[in-house]
């Protein structure tokens, strides 16, 4: 769940992604529920039923400015430090999509993401600022399409369970509250035990592309 503010357009992932990147703190401003009621075919908490949703908050606060939105070409290319990355886009001027070579334990190269190595490597390549800025690092498969919004969208909410695969740069607890702080990390790759994205056959595709100009939004 992301709550935004009224002159956000709650239909609009760009729209939503830019009000997380200018108003969204997490120590602040997340709120995990684990352990809670999950769509029967949800199946990335590997237990029917039981999973857990995050609540993001990325309102306008009372005396808490907004931070401007970053840019893409603020950022290095991410290959000079992992070989496994195959793609990356900036989302929303927000959210830095990361696509990883199938068989890449996402897990282990979140946390190498959200390193003080990670970090002195990005201030070689004179990056340092902009990624210590970052609201949301997600990791994706090599199957998603940076380019498509629809896909992407798919790729980066359809593959986690908040409770087990996010990932702060800082977390402690503070008294029995538990506290976040820096990048909001997420492995959305494609996890050993998921089942394979449902495809059409080759067949209903052809027919499908033959006759869009008989269903009415054909070019």
């Amino acid at each position: 769940v992301v709550t935004v503010g009224p002159d956000v357009d709650a239909r609009s992932a760009s729209g939503v992604f830019a009000a997380i990147g200018r108003h969204f703190q997490p120590e602040h401003d997340f709120t995990l529920l684990p352990g809670t009621a999950l769509d029967t075919l949800d199946f990335t908490s590997f237990k029917m039923n039981l999973g857990s949703k995050m609540i993001l908050d990325a309102t306008p606060k009372r005396g808490r400015p907004a931070r401007p939105l970053l840019e893409e070409r603020g950022f290095p290319d991410l290959r000079g430090f992992e070989p496994a990355v195959t793609a990356q886009r900036l989302f929303a001027g927000s959210c830095l999509v990361v696509a990883l070579r199938a068989g890449t334990d996402g897990r282990a190269l979140l946390e190498r993401f959200q390193s003080d190595a990670f970090l002195a490597w990005a201030g070689t390549q004179g990056a340092r600022e902009p990624l210590e800025r970052l609201p949301m690092l997600i990791l994706v498969s090599d199957d998603v399409r940076l380019d498509d919004e629809t896909h992407l969208l798919w790729g980066m909410f359809t593959r986690f369970d908040a409770a087990r695969d996010l990932r702060f740069r800082e977390s402690k607890l503070v008294q029995a509250c538990p506290t976040h702080r820096g990048t909001l990390g997420i492995d959305a790759t494609w996890k050993p035990g998921y089942p394979a994205p449902v495809r059409s056959s080759d067949e209903t595709i052809r027919l499908v592309d033959r006759r869009w100009r008989e269903y009415g939004i054909g070019k």
